[in-house]
C-alpha cells in the first residue's frame, strides 16, 4: 500500500471539506465575501477530520493510475 504525502492529503482533505460545505446551505444568510471567510477559516480549523477520506481517496488514485499504467 502507498502512502500520499502529508502536504498531498491536506490538499485533499481541504478539497473535499471545501466541496461538501459548498454543498450545504452553511451559513445561508451572509453575504458572499462573508460566507467565503467563514468557509476558509473552517477549512483552516476542520480540514484534518476529512484525512481518513482523503487518505482513501488518493490511496485509490494512485492504485488506478498504477493499474493504467500496468495494462
Amino acid at each position: 500500500m502507498m502512502t500520499a504525502p502529508a502536504d498531498r492529503v491536506e490538499a485533499e482533505a481541504r478539497r473535499l471539506l471545501q466541496e461538501r460545505i459548498e454543498r450545504l446551505p452553511w451559513y445561508p444568510r451572509m453575504k458572499p465575501h462573508e460566507r467565503e471567510a467563514a468557509i476558509r477559516a473552517d477549512l483552516d480549523r476542520y480540514w484534518r477530520v476529512m484525512q481518513p477520506e482523503a487518505i482513501h481517496a488518493l490511496q485509490a488514485t494512485f492504485a488506478t493510475t498504477a493499474s493504467k499504467q500496468a495494462a
